[in-house]
């Protein structure tokens, strides 16, 4: 039992490492389809231990919860890829060094941004080595950006960082708001659809960072419009308040008794 229980832990890790469009320990590209084998044969494993292990109820409930999510992390690796496609076409760069972006620079940075992410130093330091790693031929003399200006050069690590950056706001979009939420629901349980989807588009179009960007402005890489102007646009002038009735006096009891 306990020999099934440690190599479940083992398979959940293994999940939480095959999610991502690179693989963490070589920086190499990892397509949707890959992903996707590597997903279905860890939720293969965990149905196998389910299986051989007399597991609750609840526990079976949680991995077949997980597993219906499968195809939602795959649409969202497809998406990734799909941004960064876009990107690197407006560049319209040499194939060298869209190559070079493809598998040093991007992966390079978004391993970086994993690195951020992991609990354990060891893997953490393993995470940024490969980072550096991937890095390395670029800054050769004779490397595929050598011929660029540094302008340039700051240009596509720009776009390297958005591009990395893509799989976060995807897999993460509204960015906070699920601790936004988790106050909220803390001291007012009974919140309504209709405050919950005003509540996140607020969130998204209306809140900044330090940089001044708000996260829908991070999430499509365009400044939206104005959401007021945007309101003020498509709604109706609100009706004229009600006027204030006159205050009723207060009979003086004693006086009149």
């Amino acid at each position: 039992m306990a020999i099934n229980k440690e190599r479940a832990k083992e398979i959940l890790g293994e999940i939480g490492s095959a999610y991502h469009p690179f693989d963490l320990s070589t920086g190499v590209p990892r397509q949707a389809e890959h992903v996707e084998q590597l997903l279905e044969k860890s939720f293969a494993d965990l149905d196998t231990i389910a299986r051989q292990a007399p597991l609750s109820d609840r526990a079976i409930q949680h991995i077949e919860k997980a597993r219906r999510l499968l195809p939602s992390m795959v649409e969202t690796i497809s998406f990734f890829w799909s941004m960064v496609s876009i990107s690197l076409k407006e560049l319209d760069l040499p194939q060298d060094i869209e190559l070079a972006m493809m598998q040093n620079l991007i992966p390079a940075f978004y391993l970086r941004y994993a690195a951020g992410k992991t609990k354990k130093a060891v893997d953490r330091k393993a995470i940024l080595e490969v980072s550096e790693k991937l890095l390395l031929p670029l800054r050769e003399p004779d490397g595929p950006l050598s011929t660029l200006e540094k302008d340039q050069i700051r240009h596509l690590e720009v776009i390297a960082k958005e591009c990395a950056g893509f799989f976060q706001r995807s897999s993460s979009c509204v960015e906070g708001r699920n601790g936004q939420l988790a106050l909220r629901h803390h001291s007012q349980h009974n919140i309504s659809l209709r405050q919950l989807q005003a509540a996140t588009v607020t969130n998204n179009y209306c809140i900044k960072r330090s940089d001044g960007t708000t996260a829908a402005e991070r999430f499509f890489g365009n400044k939206p419009k104005d959401l007021f102007e945007h309101l003020l646009a498509r709604l109706d002038l609100p009706a004229r308040p009600a006027k204030r009735r006159p205050k009723r006096t207060q009979q003086k009891w004693l006086l009149a008794a």
